[in-house]
């Protein structure tokens, strides 16, 4: 049923599509791209429905992504130009990631390894059931270079670990929670070095992402981070799951919005859940 839904109504692949179309100097219309300009569009005085030349992210409009999710958004449209060609191949660019990130966990230096096969079997069941929206999200993408910066800073290679982690950071701001814990591991362990060097590359490779995008537009940019923090409590995150039972058994008000592009739940104690999330989630590292 989810497949057969995927092929009649495609996913937030889609929208991607609508953003390398206009990135390359070509108009498409969507219904993503009526939201950006609605969004900031206006403001800004370019009308990203009717292109005449490339029209880029935090320049000509407000970008809701990182900059580096900019790399698979772009890609599939340097290989093909409809929009089911473009699904297909991003489609593919996931398989592949989710490969990558597959035979990294097998080589993972841990004490207690479990077999290939029993690796294989735990990841592909894994893998299945999060169905066909792991090939219409970017959510893979930050993922993998997460779990690049575990491998390599298990490994030793902390200097590395702390580039690919401005990497990953750059994707999605989540692997942020991982440079505090590095500094403290780091900082008990003596290795004082180490942690210099760290969070000089960590550093760095953060601006050497940051500022090229940066100087295009300062508020454009910023607004895509500000844009995050203003979401409230998403439709299939585990906060939602508590309102929704309460609403279920107790009648608790709850309504559903859709305005930062997703389904979020308005209710009385989503400010205070959405302030401790962040260190619910800290914790839990």
């Amino acid at each position: 049923q989810a497949i057969r839904h995927y092929f009649s109504q495609p996913g937030d692949e889609a929208n991607y599509y609508e953003i390398a179309t206009i990135m390359l100097g070509k108009s498409v219309e969507g219904a993503y791209l009526g939201h950006l300009q609605r969004r900031g569009g206006r403001q800004l005085g370019v009308d990203l429905l009717h292109v005449t030349k490339p029209m880029l992210p935090y320049r000509d409009y407000v970008f809701e992504y990182p900059p580096m999710m900019l790399l698979p958004i772009i890609l599939p449209a340097l290989v093909t130009q409809t929009s089911l060609g473009y699904i297909r191949v991003f489609a593919c660019l996931v398989a592949v990631t989710v490969i990558f990130a597959l035979l990294l966990v097998i080589k993972f230096p841990l004490k207690n390894k479990m077999s290939t096969v029993q690796t294989l079997l735990i990841s592909f069941w894994l893998t299945f059931s999060f169905g066909v929206i792991l090939a219409t999200r970017l959510d893979i993408f930050p993922a993998v270079f997460t779990l690049l910066t575990l491998y390599l800073y298990t490994k030793g290679n902390t200097i590395w670990a702390s580039c690919v982690l401005a990497i990953a950071v750059m994707f999605k701001a989540y692997p942020m929670v991982l440079a505090p814990l590095f500094m403290l591991d780091l900082f008990f362990k003596h290795k004082w070095r180490s942690l210099g060097s760290s969070l000089l590359g960590f550093s760095v490779s953060l601006l050497i992402i940051s500022l090229p995008f940066y100087w295009l537009q300062p508020e454009n940019y910023l607004a895509s981070f500000r844009y995050h923090a203003a979401r409230g409590i998403q439709l299939e995150s585990l906060y939602a799951s508590y309102a929704l039972l309460k609403h279920l058994f107790l009648a608790y008000p709850v309504q559903i919005q859709f305005i930062y592009g997703s389904a979020d739940l308005l209710f009385s104690s989503a400010p205070f859940l959405k302030t401790i999330s962040t260190y619910l989630g800290l914790a839990s590292f």
